[in-house]
């Protein structure tokens, strides 16, 4: 089973959106993009901008394309793929967050942060590709252009 997900790296004054989930392809929680696979007729940009606004209750803008990522698994017997296109986003009209970063998402099972980007810990970061780029590009300015990563999380 294949399936493509729209997702949103949301950049915010040095911080990084990151959503906190339990992932069973790595056993524990994880950090997260928001993101959404597209209705039917709705375009990657507008998928991801829908999410994070009913889910988190924020309006971003989408910059550009970061990443291709596809991550490939073997769950309840059978072989799985995920595609993700990570497209860099902007917070647009600000944002409100607790002391600790929380985001007062829409959602109440739905635990966002705003994170400084040297804080995170990169091996909490999902999928796996993301520990040794996001930081990276990131401090480099996103300025180089889009790249593909594959993760496989199968047996080998």
């Amino acid at each position: 089973m294949s399936e493509a997900r729209s997702v949103a790296v949301i950049v915010d004054a040095g911080r990084l959106l990151v959503v906190e989930q339990h992932e069973p392809q790595v056993k524990g929680m994880a950090f997260v993009f928001p993101g959404s696979i597209p209705k039917p007729g709705e375009i990657l940009v507008d998928a991801l901008a829908r999410v994070v606004k009913e889910h988190i209750g924020l309006s971003v803008s989408v910059n550009r394309l970061l990443y291709v990522g596809e991550v490939l698994w073997h769950q309840g017997g059978q072989n799985r793929q995920e595609i993700g296109m990570y497209f860099l986003c902007r917070i647009k009209g600000g944002v409100e967050t607790d002391p600790e970063g929380n985001v007062h998402a829409r959602d109440p099972k739905m635990r966002a942060r705003l994170m400084d980007m040297e804080m995170i810990d990169a091996q909490r970061l999902y999928p796996p590709f993301l520990r040794k780029e996001l930081l990276r590009d990131y401090r480099g300015g996103f300025k180089e252009g889009v790249k593909h990563f594959v993760d496989d999380l199968r047996p080998k």
